[in-house]
């Protein structure tokens, strides 16, 4: 027969795993203990935790009092043993971590302690000892963020930031091109982009480190949607099953002859499509090849 008080719940805790029994408290972990550090606030508990000591006229009663739990924070209350164990020295117990000191008291880490009659003077013993301070020291290092990872989140934060900004200009450089105004004026402080991403962006790092904002990057950049474009023009193209290119030359106002290349498709329906493709400067009109880039 179980009696009730084998059946009671820890009160201090929650259940740990079902494949503890009560055979593995000699490593530290009871079948009513886990990791939390709460105590208990039952009142009866720790009536239950009263004894006897002395003989004849000189019984005294000794109990566990709720005080040392605000002395002692370490302190945890089995309700099924009804001995008080170190809550560090146990879980360091549980975990296998290897601590310096080889005089750890089994009282609070195995056994359990239930001598009231000595119990201050036993929990400053324990509190003052070096397994004690080992235990606490290898639990707070366990709970701290390796530095490593602090560096690697900060790292990914900095880096989608730094994305989102550079996405940000492109959407800028994009805008500015379409509507067919200049990306910089003769200021660069002043430019165009960097009014633009001001706008957006604000009075932010990015703007003020000039970031991916040099003349050639920004030409650069331009060129890779032009490139982007003309790839996706040429993917309608391949889709359609006519098509032709079309050049034409005309003088611009500083009196330089440009070819002009356009793009004429057809579709299944017989839309007409014609798309600009590549304006190039040519330094002969004759007959004579020229080499152009656009």
């Amino acid at each position: 027969m179980i009696s009730d008080e084998e059946e009671t719940s820890c009160t201090t805790c929650d259940p740990i795993e079902n494949s503890m029994n009560e055979s593995s408290a000699a490593d530290g972990s009871c079948s009513c203990c886990s990791g939390d550090i709460s105590q208990p606030t039952d009142p009866s508990l720790l009536q239950k935790t009263e004894k006897v000591y002395g003989s004849g006229s000189c019984i005294k009663k000794r109990r566990f009092l709720a005080k040392w739990f605000e002395d002692y924070k370490w302190l945890h209350l089995c309700s099924k043993s009804l001995k008080v164990y170190c809550y560090y020295c146990r879980a360091a117990l549980r975990s296998q971590v290897s601590v310096m000191s080889t005089k750890a008291d089994p009282a609070f880490s195995t056994t359990g302690f239930s001598n009231w009659k000595k119990g201050t003077s036993s929990f400053k013993q324990h509190e003052s000892s070096l397994a004690h301070r080992d235990a606490l020291s290898a639990h707070i290092m366990s709970s701290v963020t390796p530095i490593n990872e602090l560096l690697k989140d900060q790292c990914n934060v900095t880096q989608k930031n730094r994305k989102q900004r550079f996405l940000n200009q492109l959407a800028g450089i994009r805008f500015l091109v379409r509507q067919g105004i200049s990306v910089r004026n003769d200021h660069s402080s002043g430019s165009n982009l960097i009014v633009l991403l001001k706008q957006v962006l604000g009075e932010c790092n990015w703007v003020k480190e000039n970031k991916y904002q040099s003349p050639e990057v920004i030409n650069e950049l331009i060129k890779l949607m032009a490139n982007k474009v003309l790839f996706s023009l040429l993917s309608d193209v391949h889709k359609n099953r006519w098509f032709s290119i079309l050049a034409d030359e005309t003088r611009d106002i500083s009196n330089r002859e440009q070819l002009t290349i356009t793009l004429r498709t057809v579709s299944e329906s017989y839309e007409i499509k014609e798309d600009l493709v590549g304006l190039a400067q040519l330094d002969e009109t004759t007959a004579e090849p020229n080499s152009f880039d656009y």
